[in-house]
């Protein structure tokens, strides 16, 4: 089994036997979380992920899109958003909705996506996010 516990994402050395940091084994990480959303994007698909990732204190979380300001998911939703561009390296998060089919095609945003992709320790995807990820090419 590849050792995996020099990975940027490996806060958690043991397992994810704690979080409190007082446990042998256990390294603080201060890790940036980039949250990619776009018009149409599926609630669940980030906040899931959001809710279990923002428990560990060394973990912010950012929300982009491609050019910034709010973003909805077509429910009435709406956030605000930094531009994709200023993303940190650390995790990235693409979450899925109904606006990926549109985003597959988007030049530009597939672009952006895969700068920021390649920027980043790791990458996350939830369900159809996984079509705008594979579209990049990585």
């Amino acid at each position: 089994m590849q050792d995996l516990s020099e990975h940027p994402c490996a806060a958690f050395p043991d397992g994810l036997s704690s979080l409190s940091g007082h446990e042998p084994g256990f390294r603080k990480l201060r890790m940036d979380i980039s949250v990619v959303l776009f018009e149409g994007f599926t609630t669940l698909d980030f906040t899931g992920p959001a809710e279990a990732l923002q428990r560990i204190p060394e973990y912010s979380i950012r929300y982009f899109s491609l050019c910034g300001g709010p973003v909805g998911n077509g429910k009435g939703l709406a956030i605000e958003t930094l531009p994709l561009a200023g993303a940190r390296p650390g995790i990235l998060l693409v979450p899925g909705g109904f606006g990926t089919r549109r985003l597959v095609n988007d030049s530009a945003f597939v672009s952006a996506l895969r700068k920021a992709a390649e920027e980043s320790a790791c990458c996350l995807t939830v369900c159809i996010g996984s079509a705008l990820l594979a579209k990049t090419g990585l």
